[in-house]
């Protein structure tokens, strides 16, 4: 389910069930998670200028027209 705006979550019908927990966005963020956030970061800054070559990369598809 999509909905235009985090306003729009009452319409929800998951609002309802009793065994569901609606959290902001946020509710990734813990010290552990920054941390561990800014350790990859700086791991793939730190390959990147050294070696040219990210820790994480991925390839990217053209899409036809």
């Amino acid at each position: 389910m999509e909905y235009n705006d985090e306003i729009d979550y009452p319409k929800s019908p998951l609002t309802k069930l009793n065994n569901v927990i609606i959290t902001p966005h946020t509710s990734w963020y813990s010290e552990d998670a920054v941390y561990e956030l800014q350790i990859k970061t700086a791991k793939n800054v730190y390959k990147m200028l050294s070696e040219r070559k990210p820790v994480y990369e991925y390839e990217v598809k053209k899409q036809e027209n």
